[in-house]
């Protein structure tokens, strides 16, 4: 790294689609262990494709992207 480089954070990324499962349920605990835990600080980015909070999300202060669910035809 050149002296002149700005730090770069560290993020995980999930991805959980679908609302079914205890998908959702499973992400919650996931995220809610690595902030409570582990105490990570740096950021946590989810994709999915349901808008249903999630227990204490802003606490967990996750960046959420909703994402359309894709439908696609094999020929």
């Amino acid at each position: 790294m050149s002296s002149g480089a700005l730090p770069t954070k560290n993020a995980i990324v999930f991805v959980c689609m679908h609302d079914r499962d205890q998908n959702a349920d499973l992400l919650e605990l996931a995220v809610t262990s690595l902030r409570a835990k582990s105490k990570y600080k740096d950021d946590i980015v989810v994709f999915t494709d349901f808008d249903r909070r999630l227990r204490n999300e802003d606490g967990l202060r996750i960046t959420r992207v909703l994402v359309e669910e894709a439908v696609t035809k094999d020929p």
